[in-house]
Parts: structure tokens; sequence; C-alpha cells
């Protein structure tokens, strides 16, 4: 998507779909941005709050670092079952994800992709999901314990 100059905008676990054999699709372009037109809105505020960069309540120039901010949101809710800004009403969650700090879970290492993927700074932001690297996740997640269930 991004090689072909199109940014999702709203790219959220929702907009995320796994085919029968196992292929990932990206679903709901309605904000898709084609940073080839030239009649682009690339300043525009739109997509799901608490998946928006910071950058996109600035009114500053988009590009596929948005997208990469939200995939960064995405890997985090996976890792913790937790949004990582999540604030009482809309401006509350706008608040923290332009200022409070991103905590992961204590055995994350800071030079993971996804740890970069939430810089608020888009310069060190992985512009390409391609820079990722395989990562042993097994040693991060804990397993979950369930409660026996009683007859």
């Amino acid at each position: 998507m991004h090689a072909r100059g199109i940014v999702h905008r709203d790219l959220k676990l929702a907009n995320v779909f796994v085919k029968e054999d196992g292929h990932i699709v990206i679903g709901d372009l309605g904000l898709a941005l084609d940073l080839k037109s030239p009649d682009k809105d690339d300043t525009r505020c739109c997509g799901t709050t608490p998946y928006m960069a910071p950058e996109m309540f600035d009114g500053r120039v988009q590009d596929a670092k948005v997208d990469m901010w939200a995939l960064g949101v995405c890997f985090y809710m996976l890792l913790t079952g937790n949004l990582p800004f999540c604030g009482q009403d809309h401006w509350d969650t706008v608040r923290k994800i332009r200022e409070e700090p991103v905590t992961f879970p204590p055995a994350y290492d800071d030079h993971q992709p996804e740890t970069r993927m939430l810089a608020r700074d888009v310069r060190p932001r992985l512009l390409d999901a391609c820079m990722f690297r395989v990562y042993p996740y097994d040693r991060v997640l804990a397993p979950v314990e369930r409660p026996e269930e009683k007859a």
C-alpha cells in the first residue's frame, strides 16, 4: 500500500482481516490518502482517536509514518491487551497521545520495532513494515493463568 503511495489513516485492529489462507487484508480505505494525487488533503485530522499519530492533531503533513504509529498501537494492544493511550474522553486521549510516555511490558527491549513505531518524533519512527525483525514474543508475554473451571 505504501509502495503505491497510499496512506490508510485509519489503521486499527478492526480493519485488519485474516483470510482463510492466513494472508492479511487491510480493509476500510474510506479515509485513505493518495500521496500522488494533486488534490490530496494531507493535513486533515481523521481516523480513530486512540490510533492517531500526534502529528495528525496538529495539522502537519501526513505520510506513511501515521500508519506506522497506528500499527505500533495495534502491536501494543496485542502485547498488553490494552490501548497505549486511553483517556476519559476524546480530548483526554489526545492529550495522552501528545504528552504521556508509552509503557511497555517490563521485559520489552526499548529498541524493538514496536517501541520505535510509537515515537512522537517522526524522524526515528519506522517508515516501513519491512524494517521489522523476528522477535521472540514468547519471552515477553507471560502465560495467561485461567482459574480452574468448577463443575
